[in-house]
């Protein structure tokens, strides 16, 4: 996993705990604990002229050719195991009974 503790014009970022929001842990990274009046990652920097900055941790985008995590959140398109055989639909318990029945998917 990459973790960003660097600002979009290079400066190094400080820790949470010396700073307004302890609460974002003991780290440098990037992080946003005021979502109210920042609307992406950032952090206090070690610049007296620069208090805090953005930084470019790229966004998410979904995709949904893949997977994040364990993949409990996919609802792609693939219909086929890696062994190509063809997947069972969640809405049947034929040829294999499963507890999984919540409509659309899981």
């Amino acid at each position: 996993s990459r973790f960003y503790n660097v600002t979009v014009s290079g400066k190094g970022c400080k820790n949470w705990m010396k700073t307004q929001h302890p609460e974002a842990g003991d780290n440098t990274f990037c992080s946003n604990p005021d979502p109210n009046n920042k609307n992406r990652p950032w952090c206090y920097t070690h610049d007296p002229a620069v208090p805090w900055e953005y930084c470019n941790v790229p966004k998410c985008v979904w995709d949904y050719e893949c997977y994040t995590g364990n993949g409990k959140e996919y609802r792609g398109t693939k219909s086929r195991t890696a062994n190509g055989y063809t997947c069972q639909n969640w809405k049947s318990d034929f040829p294999h009974p499963h507890g999984y029945h919540s409509g659309n998917g899981l």
